[in-house]
């Protein structure tokens, strides 16, 4: 009877009530037991079935269900990634799948070619007709502002999944160098917003992520020819072997001429001014360059995730086949 009720309020219109539903799985789902929990992995609500997947890792590591059981569910997560709720299917894409895809569940070259093949089949069908071309272009479209990035350097297949790939490394190797300016605002992996923002409180700059952002070339700008990020490593900036702005602050023209560095560099006089007290602070400027440095790392996750375009109304697949059914008299 309780299970049943827990079921009712999980597709509830009423968000409150269906959150806190979640909230009590996720803290009773031993007892609930895992028959229960592998239904919820297929439950018809996706805004509750995501819920569960992105619980499945703790679930796994914790041995309540194993990689194998979580695969031969893997349809139904993988039917999210085209979800008609734009929330579920970016959360999908842009959170679950990756941690899905590293203990073994989701298979990286099956979803990259989920669409491809599409497109392949279609291409290869050669037919000549005008509704045709416009589904083909239609899903070569879709396909390639999934995967395409406009900014990214790989030449990989599919370069958002590698671009996700990259940036959870990078992300990692962050907040494992953060770790120690940070002690207080870092638990796991995870920020904690209230110990934070008290920190940046501390420090006392207006704007401060305003500041750090145009800062930020320490880390992306081009000295010389490098990246500025490999003449100043993150690991000599947080520990404080280096400390780039504080030599900028003794002579901005030099610092530049020094590096390579095209920019307006007296134009940050009045910044450097901000900043000053901060990073002359052996302590303090740790702190700063940490926080500059999660602040970029945001801010390209963000860039990320405006440039991809999800389709938003139909489910692909479901459309191309009848398409094809339709004017080719094929079904599979």
């Amino acid at each position: 009877m309780m299970e049943s009720r827990i079921k009712e309020y999980l597709q509830s219109e009423d968000k409150e009530l269906k959150h806190e539903a979640w909230n009590y799985v996720e803290a009773h789902y031993k007892e609930l037991g895992k028959d229960f929990i592998i239904e919820m992995l297929k439950f018809p609500d996706t805004g509750t079935r995501y819920r569960v997947w992105n619980f499945v890792k703790k679930l796994v590591e914790e041995k309540f269900l194993t990689v194998e059981e979580c695969k031969a569910l893997s349809p139904y997560f993988l039917e999210m990634l085209k979800d008609n709720n734009v929330v579920v299917r970016a959360l999908s894409w842009y959170v679950t799948l990756i941690p899905l895809i590293d203990i073994g569940i989701i298979d990286k070259e099956k979803v990259v070619k989920e669409y491809s093949r599409i497109l392949r089949d279609l291409n290869s069908l050669k037919v000549n007709d005008a509704r045709f071309k416009n589904y083909e272009e239609f899903v070569e479209d879709v396909y390639s502002s999934i995967c395409n990035i406009p900014y990214s350097s790989s030449k990989g297949e599919c370069e958002l999944l590698e671009e996700i790939e990259r940036m959870k490394n990078e992300y990692s190797e962050i907040i494992k160098l953060t770790d120690v300016p940070l002690i207080n605002d870092i638990k796991g992996n995870i920020m904690k917003e209230i110990e934070l923002g008290k920190e940046v409180g501390k420090l006392g700059i207006d704007d401060l992520f305003d500041v750090v952002d145009k800062f930020s070339f320490i880390i992306d700008g081009k000295c010389g020819d490098k990246t500025c990020k490999d003449v100043f490593p993150l690991r000599d900036v947080i520990e404080g072997k280096i400390n780039p702005l504080k030599e900028m602050i003794e002579n901005p023209k030099e610092f530049c001429k020094k590096y390579g560095l095209e920019l307006g560099c007296d134009e940050y006089k009045p910044l450097l001014v901000k900043i000053r007290e901060v990073v002359e602070d052996d302590e303090e400027s740790k702190v700063f360059y940490s926080i500059l440095y999660l602040n970029w790392i945001s801010n390209q996750f963000k860039t990320m995730v405006n440039t991809i375009q999800l389709p938003s109304e139909i489910d692909i697949k479901v459309r191309m086949k009848a398409e094809l059914e339709r004017i080719t008299c094929i079904s599979s």
